[in-house]
């Protein structure tokens, strides 16, 4: 005899019905890592996916019955596994955002701090101005100002 459930009341169930579930399949059947559903759940599923009475359901051998119930706990893994996916793929957008986020908001920063230069090690003397040691010069001194200046060692 198969284990008797008492699943949740639906319209297609009266107050008194009962529904066969099975002898070979667990309590607690785990449709994703982390997520299980009860057998009462699965012989609900798979009795509505059925359309079958409830008479004509207890009457099915358990083996038929029970490839009835190891078809709707496939299907509640793949819905299972597809609700991961989407959860999984609403996060990557969500970072992919945020990471776009932070480097606008990052440039916006940079674009208003002040550029600067190599900071001189001795007095240097360029575009009409005096850097003392210790100053930095512009950001905007061109590669071979800047090539002599390392060469003689005052940056």
């Amino acid at each position: 005899m198969a284990k008797q459930t008492t699943p949740k009341q639906s319209p297609a169930l009266g107050e008194n019905e009962t529904l066969n579930g099975s002898n070979t399949l667990p309590a607690l059947i785990e449709i994703a890592p982390g997520n299980s559903v009860q057998l009462g759940e699965v012989v609900l599923a798979a009795f509505h996916l059925s359309g079958m009475t409830v008479e004509a359901w207890n009457a099915l051998p358990e083996a038929d019955r029970d490839g009835l119930l190891n078809g709707a706990i496939e299907g509640l893994k793949t819905a299972a596994a597809a609700k991961a996916e989407a959860e999984a793929e609403a996060a990557r957008h969500a970072q992919e955002e945020a990471d776009a986020k932070a480097a606008a908001e990052a440039a916006a920063l940079q674009a208003r701090l002040p550029s600067f230069g190599p900071r001189a090690k001795q007095e240097i003397r360029y575009g009409g101005k005096t850097y003392a040691p210790g100053e930095r010069l512009p950001a905007d001194v061109d590669d071979k100002t800047l090539a002599e200046l390392d060469g003689i060692d005052a940056i």
